[in-house]
């Protein structure tokens, strides 16, 4: 293989310990690359503060992978019905997302960008490759990246309410008679206030039971419906909450309702995320994955 010589003083320079230390926390990787566009914006820190603009960083290349696995611009009815027709398989779906993921990390010239949609993604989780998240796994993609330098009280509930997240977590299948606990336990213990916060079984069911009603039409026409009529006694109307995380609250007897969703900043994900020990740990996780061993 031939290595090519450069005289251009931008490539041939090389970080500091603190920048070279800043750039590798904040992309994928500081390569020869990376550094030569540091330099060329006035250092790692001028880097960074154009970076938190992803849309003002020029990205011609990574804008255009997408078109390669022409899969990930399909509706999930669009590709359930190739998958029916046969002219799909299923299984190369979340594989095209796989390699589009990976290719925009190492390629994309928006960084610190690809860096938090990857930090959101494994904090939000939903498996790619599963039966039940398949043909919409790509728009949970897109919803972690259209907020992922954003806020997250905006975020949390899109994902949360998101047919993904329903279907990964079996809150499409939860009814009144036959509550499914998991995304509720999931929503306090891994996505915002954690298990030190002493939150109790009574609060993970008032969050089951408010989360009720999201149904997915799974393997079908995917759509994501929300039922208007409650799942209780016939003719009741469950009052439901957001949950209080200690507070007491009276039994309800007939179970969850699948009614409306309360409004923002009313939603137990908007409650949840307002609680302090949850930017706690939302900077402390941060920080942990991005922290470089012998560094500050």
């Amino acid at each position: 293989m031939v290595v090519g010589v450069t005289n251009d003083s931008a490539l041939l320079s090389t970080p500091a310990v603190s920048e070279r230390h800043l750039l590798n926390r904040f992309s994928f990787g500081c390569t020869q690359d990376l550094a030569a566009e540091a330099a060329a914006a006035g250092g790692a820190h001028a880097w960074f503060e154009a970076q938190l603009m992803p849309a003002s960083v020029p990205d011609p290349f990574g804008d255009a992978m997408q078109d390669w696995w022409p899969h990930l611009s399909m509706t999930p009815g669009q590709l359930q019905a190739a998958d029916d027709a046969g002219t799909l398989d299923s299984g190369e779906v979340p594989q095209d997302l796989i390699r589009w993921s990976l290719m925009r990390r190492a390629y994309s010239k928006r960084q610190l960008f690809e860096t938090m949609v990857s930090f959101w993604l494994d904090h939000l989780r939903v498996t790619v490759s599963t039966f039940g998240t398949w043909a919409v796994r790509i728009e949970h993609d897109t919803a972690v990246r259209k907020r992922a330098l954003g806020r997250f009280d905006d975020m949390l509930p899109e994902v949360v309410l998101g047919r993904a997240m329903g279907c990964y977590l079996d809150n499409f299948k939860s009814t009144a008679r036959r509550l499914n606990e998991n995304l509720g336990r999931e929503l306090l213990e891994l996505h915002t206030v954690g298990r030190e916060a002493g939150y109790t079984e009574s609060d993970v069911l008032d969050a089951a039971r408010v989360l009720t009603g999201y149904r997915v039409d799974l393997a079908g026409t995917w759509d994501l419906v929300r039922a208007e009529r409650p799942l209780g006694r016939p003719g009741a109307r469950a009052r439901l909450q957001p949950p209080q995380l200690g507070a007491r609250r009276p039994a309800r007897g007939g179970g969850a309702a699948a009614l409306p969703g309360p409004p923002p900043g009313n939603r137990p994900a908007d409650r949840a995320q307002a609680v302090p020990p949850v930017r706690f740990r939302r900077a402390r996780r941060c920080h942990r994955r991005r922290r470089r061993p012998g560094l500050p």
